[in-house]
């Protein structure tokens, strides 16, 4: 509780100068370094002869030297940039320490003489603590430059399943934590004392001898106080919303009034969230910094504050609240206007995005199997996706592993057993006694089934490199039921889907990509499926120009896929297709009273969302 105080005395001296240095960090990161980063990778990308990066050549891509070259720049950049963040906090916090006022020019030319020294010599252990260390505390500029990298989802997922992977992963954090304590404070050495990061670094771990593990948790429980103080903020503000709602009528003006007083006091909060979190963190490692240094008796070197902030004067106060005035009223004119109708953003107009089962209904049946493709239409499904491989004697199948061993309890490769062979194993048993009957179909039951019930087909293709007639199989068998309509042909491999279009220009084909970066305007297939970690609007809105569709595979939980149907995909692949089916329909016939309170929580914390009021 003590650090909880100091905390706060320290950020609310200078409050009003980091609040507005941060918010013109993070405009920079959003509208610079951002997409001056992107740009970078796109012309490495181009350069080394590509149009777009996915699993199948991002080795290449990785080997190219032009692509070494941009990722060593990158990273430099990253550290001076995260440095430059890192450095001004810690001189603010140093000056509230003084017990003086900076104003933000002081804070800039200081941050940037101190940023510079990344590139001297000695420093390349400082990359490794931006990149590594500082987002796995969630601290300094890193966290906004990196984090929103995400792990893709089916990787965890492998990892999870994979015991000595699992135990690497679990090492390879376990270090990255006995680092993290160690340089807690080199940061602080490296700009308040001007040392080089090799002896920041020496210096930060005898600091704090015996008190590593300590201070780690006092910072991980401060950050979280901080985090639930503004959480029960915006709860206080939804909950007053919701009261005030169901006794007014939202028609009225003073409803109109309070939603644009809410409307601002979100925004505000958001904004001292996203530009105080990081300070927060900074602040909290400085006041344990200086506890330490007071523990020893070592000599504390302050930054040089060259002229205190002057005070705003009463004229400069007016015009500030003056600004707050009027962007009030103009949340209540906006408010008023869209709850009478005025104001429409075409919600039900919208187009559904669509549902696809995941191998069926994978969630509640044996994945692949009749009855889990039954569940999916039974589910109303828009379409069903499904894994073929080919057999010794040429019949096309639905598994999606290469061998039994894990749906049929058998050691055997697909390719090395006929259909005879396959039609007799078990494969529901794994999931549950209860489907001990279900067999692998054949292409053509399914194919049968969904023309019954006029479901489409995502038809993935998991060739083994030895076949030389796969395409011509499937499209055989699709021409049978005059299924071509209907499907869409997807794979990872490149080369089998240009043999699909080879057999039949008017399938539609789909590339698979398990890694997505790049420029996907210019490809010979009709859609993507892209792995949910990969998605981004850009992506979208290019796929779509292209005039191609774009699907995402696996979002399986609420967050994920409303993100999703929110960013404009064409369809989404999952497990849980109820979920889906039920969340799809609700972004076209939503309420706009709960939209407005789901996006106050939205604000701070994206996973949780509101029951149907």
């Amino acid at each position: 509780m003590k650090t909880h105080r100091h905390t706060l005395t320290l950020l609310f001296k200078n409050w009003p100068t980091i609040f507005l240095f941060e918010l013109i960090y993070k405009l920079a990161i959003s509208t610079v370094f951002i997409p001056v980063g992107l740009w970078m990778l796109s012309m490495s990308i181009h350069i080394a002869g590509f149009n777009y990066v996915t699993e199948a050549n991002a080795l290449r891509w990785l080997g190219h030297p032009l692509t070494i070259l941009f990722i060593v720049i990158a990273a430099f950049l990253l550290t001076a940039f995260s440095l430059f963040d890192i450095s001004a906090i810690i001189y603010v916090t140093d000056a509230s320490m003084q017990g003086k006022k900076v104003g933000l020019k002081q804070v800039v030319l200081f941050s940037l003489r101190n940023s510079r020294r990344v590139f001297a010599r000695g420093t390349g252990l400082m990359i490794v603590q931006v990149l590594l260390i500082l987002p796995f505390i969630n601290l300094g500029g890193a966290t906004g430059l990196i984090t929103w990298i995400g792990i893709p989802e089916f990787s965890l997922l492998y990892v999870l399943k994979t015991p000595w992977l699992l135990l690497l992963v679990g090492t390879g954090i376990g270090f990255v934590v006995w680092v993290s304590c160690k340089w807690l404070y080199s940061f602080h050495f490296f700009t308040l004392e001007q040392c080089s990061f090799r002896e920041a670094r020496i210096r930060s771990k005898a600091l704090h001898k015996g008190y590593k593990i300590k201070d780690l948790l006092v910072l991980i429980l401060e950050q979280v106080l901080f985090l639930i103080i503004f959480a029960a903020i915006t709860a206080l503000i939804v909950l007053i919303t919701m009261a005030i709602s169901s006794l007014v009528s939202t028609k009225t003006l003073f409803f109109s009034l309070v939603m644009g007083v809410v409307i601002m006091l979100v925004s505000l909060l958001a904004l001292l969230y996203m530009c105080l979190s990081v300070p927060i963190s900074y602040t909290i490692i400085s006041v344990m910094y200086y506890g330490h240094k007071e523990r020893l008796g070592d000599e504390v070197i302050h930054a040089p504050i060259e002229q205190e902030q002057k005070p705003l004067s009463g004229r400069s106060k007016i015009i500030i609240g003056a600004i707050g005035g009027v962007c009030t009223c103009v949340m209540v004119v906006f408010s008023y206007l869209l709850f009478h109708g005025q104001i429409n953003f075409n919600i039900e107009n919208s187009k559904q995005v669509e549902i696809a089962a995941h191998r069926g209904l994978s969630d509640e049946y044996p994945e692949n199997t009749m009855a889990a493709f039954q569940g999916a239409i039974d589910c109303n499904a828009d379409w069903i996706e499904l894994d073929v491989r080919l057999t010794s004697d040429g019949v096309p199948v639905v598994i999606h592993d290469k061998t039994l061993k894990r749906t049929g309890g058998l050691s055997k490769r697909i390719c090395d057993m006929t259909w005879e062979e396959i039609s007799q194993v078990d494969v529901g048993s794994w999931y549950s006694s209860a489907y001990a009957e279900e067999r692998i179909p054949r292409l053509e039951q399914v194919i049968e089934l969904a023309q019954r019930n006029a479901t489409r087909l995502i038809i993935e293709l998991k060739p083994y490199g030895t076949e030389t007639n796969f395409a011509e199989i499937v499209t055989d068998v699709i021409h049978q039921y005059n299924f071509t309509g209907q499907c869409i042909v997807s794979s990872d491999h490149a080369q089998i889907l240009r043999d699909i279009k080879d057999c039949d220009e008017n399938i539609q084909t789909m590339s698979i990509c398990t890694l997505a970066l790049g420029d996907f305007s210019n490809s010979e297939v009709d859609a993507f499926c892209v792995e949910s970690s990969f998605v981004t609007s850009q992506m979208v809105s290019q796929i779509h120009r292209a005039g191609k569709l774009i699907m995402v595979w696996t979002p399986d939980n609420q967050q994920l896929i409303s993100r999703f149907i929110h960013m404009g995909v064409d369809c989404i692949v999952t497990d849980k297709v109820t979920l889906a089916k039920t969340l799809a329909y609700n972004a076209q016939t939503s309420d706009l009273l709960q939209d407005y309170i789901q996006l106050l929580l939205d604000v701070f914390y994206r996973g949780v969302n509101l029951p149907q009021l």
